[in-house]
């Protein structure tokens, strides 16, 4: 009996000597054997496998910052160590640290963690390309559907991120498929584009003469452009003669829309209409009248084309 008393006093006096260590150096090293959690931010390992660590709590905010206590500890001062032996490498991380006092072994205060999904919060920085702004410690990012994004969990433990596509009813990207947008939209010196038609998806008719020739302005697409035809003084054109143009890029699903003129030339006499009509993959020109026979003369017919659907 006399034995076990004895045995109880060294145990009270042994947490009595801890508790006087956690007055005089600030530790946290006093519980009396209890456990106790907390978050830690972890910053570092060495190589075996001690992490140094802060106390962390959490701000109005919602984000980790430094605990005011200032508990902190090192490879070689109060140590945490991954409860599973799973080694940790990239910093900083925050983990639910747990502390506990062990007087059966070392007498020492342990520290322990887990790597596990739940226990841990790998907080990020956030920042704009230039680093402003850069919110730091970041454990939760939020996309705005307003703004087109689309969250989805393809796979456990996953998460993607999508945009949509825009639409007359939502924000969202410009994609190569068929889209219809809402809104005005001011474009400036819009570009044409296509494939630049060449001579030979252009024919001409007969009737502007057996020597009659034509060019492709450099530039001419499906959209726009001008065709240049060319009367010889020795023949003698006909009546309404056409250019056809056959659509460099393929169909346009249906007919689309098609302006077309003549440029000022002086060497046409008379006041003659053009015309043009379209099929989802040509466009034809018509001149009503006879071109000039007895001079060589240039009939430039300058067009412009929109789909209709």
């Amino acid at each position: 009996m006399g034995i076990l008393n004895d045995l109880i006093g060294k145990v009270n006096q042994l947490t009595q000597d801890v508790s006087l260590l956690y007055q005089r150096f600030g530790r946290d090293v006093s519980g009396g054997g209890k456990d106790e959690w907390f978050w830690a931010k972890i910053t570092a390992v060495d190589g075996s496998g001690n992490y140094s660590w802060t106390k962390q709590f959490f701000t109005t905010a919602g984000a980790f910052t430094d605990h005011p206590d200032g508990r902190v500890g090192t490879p070689t001062s109060f140590p945490a160590k991954e409860n599973n032996g799973i080694t940790i490498s990239t910093f900083p991380v925050y983990a639910k640290l747990t502390r506990r006092l062990d007087l059966v072994t070392t007498a020492q205060v342990m520290y322990g963690f887990d790597a596990s999904v739940g226990s841990m919060s790998a907080g990020i920085t956030v920042e704009e390309q230039d680093a402003t702004p850069s919110y730091a410690n970041v454990t939760k990012l939020i996309f705005d559907q307003a703004d087109g994004f689309v969250v989805s969990q393809p796979a456990a433990a996953q998460a993607r991120i999508d945009l949509s596509a825009a639409s007359a009813t939502l924000v969202g990207i410009v994609n190569t498929s068929a889209q219809t947008f809402a809104g005005r939209k001011t474009l400036t010196r819009q570009i044409a584009g296509g494939t630049a038609l060449a001579a030979a998806d252009v024919a001409i008719s007969a009737s502007w003469g057996a020597s009659a020739t034509f060019a492709v302005r450099s530039g001419s697409n499906d959209e726009c452009g001008v065709i240049e035809v060319s009367t010889n003084a020795a023949d003698t054109p006909t009546a309404v003669p056409t250019v056809t143009v056959t659509f460099k890029d393929g169909t346009w699903g249906t007919a689309p829309f098609a302006l077309v003129g003549l440029e000022s030339n002086f060497g046409i006499s008379g006041d003659v209409g053009v015309q043009v009509t379209t099929t989802a993959t040509q466009m034809t020109f018509y001149y009503f009248g006879t071109p000039t026979a007895l001079t060589a003369t240039s009939y430039n017919f300058c067009y412009l084309v929109r789909a209709s659907a």
